[in-house]
C-alpha cells in the first residue's frame, strides 16, 4: 500500500481508535501513537526512518527558516537522509479547549510550515496535518471543514491531505 492511502485509511482510523481506547490525551500522546502506527504498520525497510521534531531547514530564499515539524519521514539515499514526508499534529480533545479562533490560528501556522517544507524539499511525497478536535456543535464542525478546505492555495489542492 502506498503511503498516502495508508495515512487516509489506516493511520487516521488507528488514531481515532486510540482516542476511544484512552491512549491519546494530548499532542505528545498523538505524536507517539502516530509514530507507533507508522513504524509498526507501514515501514518494513531499512531505507526509511522517522524522527520526532527534527530541526530542519524549510522554505527557500528569504523565507528559509529552521523549523521542527512534529514527525518527518526520511529516506536513505546513498549516504544522505532525504526528508520525504512531514506531519504536523494538533490535539484539542479536552472539554476546556482554547477558543475556536485560537485553534484555527495554531493549525494554520503549522499548515504554513508544511507549505515551506514542500518548497524546500520538492521531491518530498506528502505533508499531512492531522488535527484531532472535539467538536460537538454541528455548525461549528461544518465551519471547521470549510476553514481547512484544501483549495485555499494552489499547493494545497494536491499536496495537503485533510482528514475529518
Amino acid at each position: 500500500m502506498r503511503f498516502s492511502p495508508f495515512v487516509k485509511e489506516k493511520l487516521v482510523d488507528g488514531l481515532l481508535d486510540d482516542v476511544k481506547d484512552f491512549r491519546i490525551f494530548n499532542e505528545a500522546d498523538l505524536q507517539y501513537r502516530t509514530a507507533f502506527h507508522i513504524d509498526k504498520e507501514y515501514f518494513r525497510t531499512e531505507k526509511h526512518y522517522l524522527t520526532n521534531q527534527p530541526k530542519i531547514p524549510i522554505g527557500k530564499g528569504r523565507g528559509k527558516i529552521k523549523a521542527k515539524p512534529d514527525i518527518v519521514l526520511f529516506k536513505l539515499s546513498r549516504d544522505e537522509a532525504i526528508p520525504i514526508v512531514a506531519f504536523e499534529l494538533k490535539c484539542f480533545i479536552k472539554k476546556d479547549n482554547p477558543s475556536f479562533d485560537s485553534i484555527v490560528d495554531r493549525c494554520w501556522r503549522d499548515i504554513e510550515k508544511l507549505g515551506k517544507f514542500k518548497q524546500r524539499y520538492p521531491g518530498s511525497h506528502n505533508t499531512f496535518a492531522i488535527i484531532l478536535a472535539r467538536v460537538e456543535d454541528k455548525e461549528l464542525h461544518t465551519y471547521i471543514q470549510r476553514e481547512f478546505a484544501t483549495n485555499k492555495e494552489e499547493w494545497m489542492s494536491h499536496y495537503l491531505k485533510v482528514h475529518f
